[in-house]
């Protein structure tokens, strides 16, 4: 028996060049939103963290939130007001609920100027050290951004406490952002957590 016949390519007819397969397409997945923590105390470095955080990270297209976190310290040391006279305890106790009535006013308003990004913020009682490691370890914080440099006089040491501690102990990546006038500042952030987003979420 003879083997069939194999159709042949007629001369001068066009022939498809033979296609190689598609590799497969893997959708890319969309970034998802970042919620972005910004420490927040009144100062000029703090202020100028949260104006940093919303104009150069925040991203309303990706769905990012900030939040304004500060955290209300006394001036007076524990059982101070039960050393002084009743008159006297009250009297501090009144500067010290209109300071923090005037702290709050003060997010309040800076958070109307985060644009199309949304914005809350939170005002806790205690040491800013411990309440904002404390809250980043019970809500949902992708990042934190802070200033170099604080309010308090007694912290204005290399990197300052409460910043120089957040980047040792956070569990989430820490952006410091210095001011203009802070280049040691700027230096000591560059070589610890980052002073970009890209630099601090590449050393956890």
């Amino acid at each position: 028996m003879e083997p069939a016949a194999q159709d042949q390519p007629k001369l001068g007819a066009e022939t498809a060049p033979p296609t190689s397969p598609k590799p497969s397409e893997t959708p890319q997945a969309e970034p998802a939103e970042r919620h972005i923590l910004c420490a927040f105390d009144g100062s000029l470095g703090a202020r100028s963290a949260f104006e940093f955080a919303r104009d150069k990270i925040a991203s309303r297209e990706r769905g990012d939130d900030l939040v304004l976190f500060q955290a209300f310290e006394s001036l007076y040391p524990p059982g101070f007001f039960d050393t002084v006279s009743e008159g006297t305890r009250r009297t501090l106790q009144e500067q010290e609920g209109r300071r923090l009535t005037e702290a709050v006013n003060e997010l309040h308003k800076l958070a109307g100027t985060s644009g199309s990004v949304p914005c809350t913020f939170a005002v806790v009682a205690g040491d800013p050290r411990s309440e904002l490691l404390k809250h980043l370890n019970s809500h949902p914080v992708d990042l934190v951004v802070m200033g170099s440099r604080g309010l308090n006089p007694m912290s204005r040491l290399f990197l300052g406490s409460v910043s120089n501690h957040v980047v040792h102990n956070s569990p989430v990546p820490v952006v410091v952002v210095p001011t203009a006038s802070d280049p040691v500042g700027g230096l000591a952030a560059s070589l610890r957590r980052g002073l970009t987003v890209e630099e601090s979420s590449a050393n956890p």
